[in-house]
């Protein structure tokens, strides 16, 4: 899974576990969306809604589960996660980036490091 926002900053992503494996990174990390689509074609557009919800809300719960730290905000609702707001280091981006429930991982910001 590629680390998209990396290439503002030039860097490279082997470079977030050498250079900056301590550099605090403001990230955006979104849910993987429902993978199987046959799942959902004999469903009514109710269940469906139902399903997908559920399987997000579960996505979540996974992925708090890996994320090293308690400081993040939600994105979505409650209801319909879709992923989470947060700081981590280049390390833990690392550690967590092959998660099966990460679709993508956004930088925002790269420490004190300017575009």
């Amino acid at each position: 899974m590629k680390i998209y926002g990396l290439e503002k900053y030039n860097i490279e992503e082997i470079d977030l576990g050498t250079t900056y494996s301590e550099s605090v990174f403001d990230i955006k990390i979104l849910i993987r969306y429902f993978q199987d689509l046959d799942i959902l074609r004999p469903l009514t557009p109710k269940e469906r809604k139902l399903l997908i919800r559920q399987k997000l809300r579960n996505d979540l719960k996974t992925l708090l589960n890996v994320y090293p730290t308690e400081n993040h905000e939600l994105l979505g609702t409650k209801i319909r996660p879709i992923g989470i707001i947060g700081r981590l280091t280049g390390k833990q981006i690392l550690e967590i980036k092959n998660h099966n429930s990460i679709d993508q991982i956004i930088i925002q910001k790269a420490g004190k490091l300017k575009k």
